[in-house]
């Protein structure tokens, strides 16, 4: 019980803290610009990587260097596994060409005392680790059609492309045991170049991927009328075709067009309901953050505000905040819904090159050309981000107490299923009682 009674005094101390967004954390040590930073799942770490080619893992409580890998190469992405035991690390290709390279990634023991290096993958896209649910990883190959070459657009079959494009498969990695699982193919896209960028959506259901189309690969379709996507708009012009998959069904959805084409790899996300593209835009002088309504296929948000080029962009958990990093140094938290800016987060000297947000949504850890990495305190940007992460921490921590008391009933009760079924129902009501009686009583002291 006392375990239980911590979880909530935890809850209800958190509650009323309130101090203003700031740099909770510095780490320093890097040597190089850092282009990669990563939470592990529990929030407990932090890990960066950049241009010295060098993993650190700090402890965020302590502030302690826990570890360093030197994977000799730069390093543009990185992940750790569901257990926090393994690091993914992505190496920056070596050159950009639309043909065939080699890029390599990386598993590593995060903790391992020589970081013995776990599993090296060779790839044709530099593009390909992305984080999925659990301890599953994914590789994005694409590779020449050796079929017709045509595309599958809303179900129906249209235009031969004459050789000019490719089958998407999906390489899926088993972490746990760092070992190849299944390739699944998912779809035909055209005249791909194997360096455009591609991602997933945080739990792995939806992929977005972009290629470059000429207006004569177009033809016409009825998929770009009503909006400013029609043929008239794009007569002439070179673009970006962009593509959405469902990996799980192993399917193409949809597929648009956008006239913009500066997208880069960490400057395009897609929602985990696959609904909404968000992607950086060139407006006038400086840059925006667009947000595609991909069923009405139109933009629906223009978000502005920085001075020079968008270099990142990160969707909070709770799904309702994008934050973006600039070469103007700073880092802006914006509300989805409205469109407006809802906090400016300055403290960086020079370029910030990668975000992202803790598990619990209240940290934004950002890596930058000043060679550091910074965790900034969203907790009292707005009421939401605070909400989601006091909800996050206590379903957390309710779950832990749950599996505890749970487990230790089945050791004295015994094994059988009918003894598993019947106390798994028992305890999955006691958290539901547990949490709804826990939010309640915050609910009326915030009254």
């Amino acid at each position: 019980m006392k375990t239980l009674n911590f979880i909530i005094a935890a809850f209800f101390i958190f509650s009323f803290q309130s101090t203003p967004a700031q740099i909770n954390k510095k780490f320093s040590g890097n040597t190089d610009y850092v282009h990669a930073v990563t939470f592990s799942p529990g929030g407990k770490y932090i890990a960066s990587g950049g241009y010295d080619g060098i993993i650190r893992i700090w402890d965020i409580g302590s502030g302690d260097l826990v570890n360093s890998i030197n994977i000799n190469n730069k390093i543009f992405k990185l992940y750790f596994d569901s257990d926090a035991k393994k690091i993914i690390a992505g190496n920056e290709p070596l050159i950009g060409i639309s043909s065939a390279i080699d890029s390599f990634v990386f598993i590593y023991d995060a903790f391992g005392k020589k970081g013995n290096e776990l599993l090296n993958i060779e790839s044709k896209s530099p593009n390909f680790f992305v984080k999925r649910n659990g301890n599953k990883a994914v590789s994005v190959i694409p590779e020449l059609s050796l079929d017709s070459c045509k595309y599958i657009v809303n179900y129906n079959i249209e235009n031969d492309m004459e050789g000019k494009c490719y089958r998407l498969l999906l390489n899926n990695y088993d972490l746990s045991s760092v070992k190849y699982e299944s390739s699944s193919f998912l779809g035909m896209i055209g005249s791909w170049n194997f360096n455009y960028p591609v991602t997933i959506s945080e739990n792995g259901k939806f992929l977005a991927l972009y290629s470059q189309f000429m207006d004569e690969e177009i033809g016409v379709s009825s998929n770009y009328k009503g909006n400013k996507r029609d043929n008239k708009t794009i007569k002439n012009k070179t673009g970006i075709m962009l593509y959405i998959f469902d990996t799980e069904n192993e399917k193409m959805i949809t597929r648009t067009i956008l006239l913009d084409n500066n997208l880069g790899q960490k400057t395009i996300l897609i929602s985990n309901d696959g609904s909404y593209f968000y992607y950086v835009s060139r407006e006038y002088l400086n840059d925006a953050i667009k947000i595609l309504d991909v069923k009405q296929d139109k933009d629906v948000e223009i978000l502005t505000g920085h001075t020079k080029e968008i270099l990142c962009l990160a969707l909070h958990p709770g799904g309702k905040y994008i934050a973006s990093g600039s070469r103007d140094n700073t880092i802006r938290i914006w509300d989805i819904n409205t469109g407006k800016e809802v906090k400016v987060l300055e403290g960086n000297d020079d370029n910030v090159n990668y975000i992202t947000f803790s598990p619990d949504g209240r940290y934004l850890a950002s890596a930058s050309d000043d060679n550091s990495v910074r965790i900034w305190d969203l907790s009292s940007v707005s009421k939401d981000i605070e909400i989601y992460a006091l909800k996050y921490n206590l379903d957390e921590g309710l779950k832990k107490y749950i599996n505890e008391i749970k487990n230790e009933e089945l050791r004295k009760l015994g094994n059988s299923e009918y003894d598993r079924k019947t106390i798994d129902e028992k305890y999955s009501q006691k958290y539901i009682e547990l949490y709804n009686k826990t939010l309640e009583e915050y609910n009326k002291k915030n009254q």
